[in-house]
């Protein structure tokens, strides 16, 4: 799996060779394309972080700045003594609950997932939200899928990549300024390329091919971690 990484402005540099008579004002809007273009293609398996999120008095949590997408997450409530217990939720999709649910602990704002009243969790797209029985969530642990960024938040692009985002940045420029049949042709060579960056972004590492081997020739005692 490639994980070396360039500065934005080489796939820039090389896009503007392929632009003909390219300006500056062009140039610097193919910083927001390179973006667009690393979005597109997709994070690599190696692209992922862990952090611990706190909800606000309105029960939202702000999702990380680079998140791509979720993994998984787990709410816990923190005891007297100083320790986490995982709590229960069910994830609702979109928006906050508007209709009742039907189950008089839940739109009373108990939790009690014996009781068929988890935790309503939903999000948007900058924030998880807690149902109104998730008063006790003291934080929430995440793992997602995250797109690289430097410290002055220009995205950091796999070296791997740089010529597929390059096409990605001469397609956009060509839906702008060129005729029909040049946009054609610049999408399909970027579709390409995007195909062999994301096929190299999903190379499982040596823990991953070993473990899936253990599986397959032992399906029976392979030992199973549903909680990690």
């Amino acid at each position: 799996m490639d994980s070396s990484f360039v500065h934005v402005d080489e796939p820039v540099a090389l896009a503007m060779t392929l632009i003909p008579n390219s300006s500056s004002v062009e140039k610097a809007v193919a910083r927001q394309w390179a973006y667009m273009g690393l979005r597109d293609i997709g994070p690599g398996m190696h692209w992922f972080e862990d952090c611990v999120l706190y909800p606000s008095s309105n029960l939202s949590m702000r999702k990380p700045d680079d998140m791509y997408k979720p993994i998984d997450l787990a709410l816990f409530k923190q005891e007297s003594d100083g320790s986490l217990s995982e709590l229960r939720y069910s994830y609702k999709g979109l928006g906050r609950r508007i209709h009742a649910s039907g189950n008089v602990h839940l739109d009373g704002g108990t939790y009690g997932p014996l009781l068929h009243a988890p935790i309503d969790l939903s999000e948007d797209s900058h924030f998880f939200h807690l149902g109104s029985n998730g008063g006790d969530v003291f934080c929430a642990k995440i793992k997602y899928w995250k797109l690289p960024v430097d410290a002055y938040g220009l995205p950091k692009i796999p070296e791997h990549q740089v010529l597929a985002i390059a096409f990605f940045i001469r397609w956009m420029w060509a839906m702008a300024n060129s005729d029909k049949q040049d946009r054609q042709l610049s999408r399909s060579e970027y579709i390409a390329a995007r195909s062999e960056a994301r096929g190299r972004n999903k190379i499982p590492n040596g823990l991953e091919m070993e473990q899936v081997s253990k599986e397959w020739i032992n399906l029976l005692n392979a030992p199973q971690f549903k909680k990690f």
